[in-house]
């Protein structure tokens, strides 16, 4: 597990190294008509009291987007991450947009031993889980560190989309060796730690968008396609709205759901 705890370091390391504070958009992550899961999330938090004054573990931090993006809406944030180089331009990032007193940053994986017992409103793991090596040990956390009727919000890919796998086999330069997206399997592991859970499935004919990206001759080792999405401009996306509206009935048959890209579990203690 160490080994693994230093090859995720490594790579975030790196991939942070690379990055600029202006090419950030924190809004657009949450915000943009592509941003499907963060969209759904925010409406649960919305349902649950919202974001003010409530205290927040972002787990995984990654560049900070959804840590400065719960600040600035008036939560108290703890951000941790495995990659010190992720935390640090997390960091820089928080400054530069002047909510650093709402945010607390700390060197910390997802299954190391937690400190918290009943401390927050929420827990969001967004990309997280299939990086995990512990699956069992995060969830504990969670279950631990979650005040009583706290939520938690854990966002990550399934591994059955045959053009996702395809991209995931091409894009080798832009993802970790040891990453392993979810399955049924995991989804019933989730279900042995919290009871009151709902789940909800995005992008299955959306995700054309990816097609249409390496058509258009974009590296996929060179730009990460899920980033890119969060750059795209509404007014453009006439005929990809109308495929979002087809994936609201799609994404829940029972068949289908286990295509689509992403996966949202939602819960509470």
């Amino acid at each position: 597990m160490r080994e693994i705890h230093k090859k995720e370091r490594d790579f975030h390391d790196k991939w942070a190294d690379l990055q600029n504070i202006d090419d950030i958009g924190i809004d657009s992550f949450f915000e943009a008509t592509t941003a499907l899961e963060n969209k759904y999330i925010i409406n649960q938090i919305s349902k649950a009291g919202g974001l003010k004054d409530k205290k927040i573990l972002d787990v995984g931090c990654g560049l900070g987007e959804s840590a400065i993006y719960f600040a600035q809406k008036g939560a108290n944030v703890i951000a941790i991450d495995t990659s010190s180089g992720m935390l640090n331009f997390t960091d820089k990032l928080a400054k530069n947009k002047d909510i650093a007193e709402r945010l607390e940053l700390l060197v910390m994986s997802a299954d190391d031993d937690w400190p918290w017992v009943n401390q927050f409103d929420y827990i969001y793991a967004a990309n997280v889980f299939h990086h995990v090596a512990n699956k069992k040990t995060f969830l504990q956390n969670i279950n631990q560190a979650l005040k009583p009727g706290g939520s938690f919000f854990i966002w990550d890919p399934l591994k059955y989309n045959p053009i996702i796998n395809i991209y995931r086999t091409i894009a080798q330069e832009v993802r970790t060796v040891d990453e392993s997206p979810i399955g049924r399997k995991d989804v019933s592991l989730i279900k042995k730690y919290f009871t009151n859970i709902e789940i909800h499935y995005f992008w299955l004919l959306t995700l054309i968008i990816f097609v249409k990206y390496f058509l258009s001759g974009i590296d996929p080792n060179k730009e990460r396609y899920w980033k890119r999405i969060y750059r795209e401009k509404s007014m453009e996306l006439h005929w990809w709205r109308k495929l979002e509206y087809l994936d609201h009935f799609l994404c829940r048959t029972p068949f289908l759901k286990w295509l689509c890209w992403n996966i949202v579990i939602y819960g509470k203690k």
